[in-house]
């Protein structure tokens, strides 16, 4: 079987670094199917578009006979609505997303995401993960406090209070549960 030629274009310094160190990545197979080289060079500017920037990768990938050829930045790229474009490299998110693959009804890893999503601040995914997570499990006390707090940071006092108050139900020794209850009454 002919190797897989795989191109890494790193712009220079932190991303070559990490190009360099998935060099000796191989299949789990254990075969050698995969040929990488890295080359350190810029491959997009920030006032550059992602379009522009791929392709320039897609051309070197064909005048070197790459199969693939994959783009490493510091840079933050956005597409054409302005969004960020991002590729995920939290380990723990990848765990919760292979044992939703394996196990889509675990809600644990659904609370996981959700708490994950709130700290990058996207509300609206931490939202449903933790909502999947209630549906899933309706008895977990930390995934209500999870969801209370996200209401409560967003502004939501009333649905907050009610999710604390579900929780303390729950378990009432909570100490979170009760503090967050406070504070969501404070905030009416």
């Amino acid at each position: 079987m002919e190797p897989i030629r795989v191109g890494l274009v790193a712009d220079p310094a932190a991303p070559t670094a990490i190009a360099r160190g998935m060099t000796d990545l191989r299949p789990l197979d254990g075969s050698d199917a995969w040929d990488i080289t890295v080359i350190s060079e810029p491959f997009t500017t920030g006032s550059e578009d992602v379009e522009t920037a791929v392709r320039r990768l897609q051309d070197q990938a064909r005048q070197r006979n790459w199969d693939l050829v994959v783009g490493l930045t510091e840079l933050p790229l956005h597409d054409h609505e302005g969004r960020h474009l991002l590729v995920e490299t939290d380990p723990a998110q990848r765990t919760a997303q292979e044992v939703l693959a394996i196990d889509s009804r675990f809600a644990r890893a659904q609370n996981l995401l959700g708490a994950i999503y709130a700290t990058r601040g996207d509300t609206a995914a931490a939202r449903k993960a933790f909502q999947a997570s209630l549906l899933l499990d309706p008895q977990d006390p930390a995934t209500y406090q999870n969801l209370a707090q996200l209401e409560l940071n967003s502004g939501h006092a009333p649905a907050a209070a009610q999710l604390f108050t579900e929780a303390l139900t729950l378990d009432p020794t909570s100490a979170p549960a009760r503090e967050g209850l406070s504070r969501a009454r404070s905030a009416n």
